[in-house]
């Protein structure tokens, strides 16, 4: 199993470390999260043609860009704290990550259960304040683009190991909630799963 060697700075947390990592890791994004482009900074008064019925359209676009940059800086920071890069084994940890957030709190039952996994099947020495710390930078709006860009990487086989590794760390907080089924449904949406490769456990994921 590889070792863990040095702090990670931000989070004053052991990084797992091996042959790819740098030898320090930043976990906060210095750079602004969101910088308006020149051509949008106009006062509304110059714009004749905008009318305000536009103006809700503008700001639910703007938020969308704020939002997407912000799950960016995120995932960037996610890749960086657990160490494997951001081939299959991030992939899998990083579904982990997410699942174990029950509403917006981590779960103890769940983190306990997704780090028995993550060691397992990835061979990093991961601690629970690794996980934990990546579970507080995971996506608290969880959207199909928050997992679709794993999906070409993955095959049938990957999929059913995420879906079910998903589902035995999400039961350990009890019966799954509303909430927990439309994660489910997200995810293998977004990943590829087919409904038909759920085999007993499809009735889990809505319609």
């Amino acid at each position: 199993m590889r070792r863990i060697a040095a702090a990670a700075a931000a989070a004053a947390l052991p990084a797992p470390t091996s042959a790819q990592l740098p030898v320090e890791v930043r976990l906060h994004v210095h750079e602004p999260f969101f910088v308006v482009p020149d051509l949008m900074l106009v006062h509304l008064a110059n714009v004749p043609w905008l009318s305000l019925g536009a103006l809700p359209v503008l700001t639910v676009a703007l938020a969308a860009m704020v939002h997407r940059r912000m799950a960016k800086a995120r995932h960037k920071s996610r890749i960086a704290l657990l160490g494997v890069g951001r081939g299959q084994a991030f992939m899998l940890v990083d579904v982990l990550c997410h699942a174990i957030r029950k509403g917006r709190s981590i779960h103890p039952a769940r983190l306990e259960r997704a780090l028995q996994i993550a060691r397992d099947l990835t061979e990093m020495d991961y601690t629970e304040d690794h996980l934990r710390e990546a579970a507080r930078r995971a996506d608290t709006i969880v959207t199909p683009l928050t997992f679709s860009w794993m999906r070409g990487a993955l095959s049938d086989a990957d999929r059913r190991r995420i879906f079910e590794t998903t589902l035995a760390v999400m039961i350990e907080a009890g019966p799954l909630g509303h909430g927990d089924r439309a994660f489910l449904k997200t995810l293998t949406g977004a990943i590829g799963l087919r409904p038909e490769d759920t085999g007993d456990l499809g009735w889990l994921i809505p319609a």
